[in-house]
């Protein structure tokens, strides 16, 4: 990882480069061909690197595709017909890993009278050529980001609409695509996206048992994967729109070792303890998945005159209602039921508590399938 110190990738990969090209000389055969990614060529160990290829290859060129970021220093290697490992000398052989007999080894593999000043001038004249045009396009790309010319910016604006028709065109991607069925949704440009507020009556509860989920591979209600930023993000975006005092369940609450039916318990238990503060409630961060847990967010919600889902993975309860010790009482009845709960062969847990058909009806299912 060269994150941290961007301006010395290619001393940093230098090793890694060296470990791929003797993992392929071992294992290639007579006249393979090979391909190794580099980034810039400056160094003295990517020039011993490409002298050994050119020994060993009968061709070696260097190509920057076209489906390569011009705005960054990878290129490949390519290199064709290989001549095998046994033309390698075996004095060479026990040499080669010298330099690097700890990974961080300071010589250089070939000495300099070993390496013609010709080859020496082709690698500094790709590496320059490659620079040039790195350099070109991200100057480019700074005047593209700072211009006001109106003119640019609508040459700007054609030629990603041409792109983007053209892509459409040549694999007949439908104009209409399902909302359920979209990478991006209206909004998802903003990390905040704001449903309107809906509110939802106390259901009758229909508790049902069954074998224990621990882990769950597909959802009726959202996207199994986790929402991108984490919990620490998500609140940064929501907090403008936050009460001064709040209670709140966040992802972090539970442990991601937990099976799914673990953590169900869990939830419940956090739910029902903000019950006992008189504040609005907010959730964040947290997969809601099933049946069950989608169910206790409707009891809970149906305790509030608002909520409000976010599709940055929130949900706020806002003014509560009378009935709240109704709320209360419906969550210890299920705790109830969870204490009378005993698996002789396999783990019992509660998979319902409100009809399914209530939680995907309205505005409610489409509150959750956005969050």
């Amino acid at each position: 990882d060269c994150s941290g110190d961007p301006g010395e990738q290619e001393r940093h990969v230098h090793f890694l480069h060296y470990c791929e090209v003797m993992t392929a000389l071992k294992v290639l055969g007579v006249h393979g061909n090979f391909v190794l990614k580099l980034f810039t060529m400056f160094e003295h160990e990517t020039v011993s690197l490409m002298f050994l290829l050119n020994c060993l290859f009968l061709g070696v060129h260097v190509f920057k595709p076209c489906a390569s970021k011009s705005g960054n220093s990878e290129v490949y290697v390519v290199c064709l017909d290989y001549r095998g490992y046994d033309t390698v000398p075996e004095v060479l052989r026990k040499t080669l890993m010298l330099p690097y007999g700890d990974g961080h080894g300071e010589s250089v593999m070939f000495p300099l009278d070993a390496v013609s000043c010709d080859f020496v001038r082709q690698v500094e004249d790709c590496a320059r050529l490659f620079m040039n045009w790195q350099r070109d396009h991200i100057n480019s790309n700074v005047e593209m980001f700072r211009t006001e010319d109106e003119d640019v910016l609508c040459q700007i604006r054609n030629r990603k609409e041409s792109v983007a028709g053209g892509y459409v065109r040549k694999f007949r991607i439908p104009k209409g695509i399902n909302k359920r069925r979209r990478l991006m949704r209206s909004g998802a440009s903003r990390f905040v996206h704001e449903e309107e507020p809906c509110s939802v009556a106390l259901p009758e509860l229909t508790i049902k048992t069954g074998r224990a989920v621990s882990v769950v591979y597909k959802s009726e209600f959202g996207h199994v994967t986790p929402k991108i930023g984490g919990d620490d993000l998500i609140f940064a975006a929501i907090k403008s729109n936050l009460p001064d005092t709040y209670a709140s369940i966040t992802g972090a609450c539970f442990s991601p070792d937990d099976p799914q039916h673990v953590m169900q318990r869990e939830f419940l238990s956090l739910v029902r303890k903000c019950l006992d503060c008189s504040c609005d409630i907010v959730i964040y961060g947290v997969a809601l998945l099933t049946r069950f847990l989608v169910g206790v967010v409707y009891i809970l919600a149906s305790g509030f005159e608002s909520f409000v889902t976010y599709e940055s993975g929130a949900i706020l309860f806002s003014k509560r209602r009378d009935s709240i010790d109704r709320i209360k009482g419906c969550f210890d009845e299920i705790s109830q039921v969870y204490a009378s709960l005993k698996g002789d062969k396999f783990p019992v847990d509660i998979l319902e508590v409100v009809d399914k058909g209530i939680l995907k009806r309205g505005h409610f299912y489409k509150a959750i399938s956005e969050y």
